[in-house]
């Protein structure tokens, strides 16, 4: 909960980025979509707790715009 979000991305794409070129092969995609989803979850769980929101899902919508302006990469796509 002390990092900030941009400091968790910068952590996380060198291995986002890995994940990509070692399965990013076409029978892989629902795999990776399912893992990029995750990272969307998990990473708003982490925003809301930071925030001390109680639902835990709340404002996915939000935090997954914040995510991906702020660099994150994607595994597919």
């Amino acid at each position: 909960l002390v990092l900030d979000m941009k400091s968790l991305i910068e952590k996380l794409n060198p291995k986002i980025r890995g994940w990509r070129n070692y399965y990013g092969f076409k029978s892989a995609r629902k795999s990776l979509k399912k893992i990029d989803w995750y990272i969307v979850v998990r990473f708003t769980i982490w925003w809301n707790k930071k925030r001390q929101v109680r639902k835990h899902l709340s404002e996915i919508k939000e935090v997954w715009r914040m995510m991906y302006q702020s660099g994150l990469l994607k595994l597919v796509g």
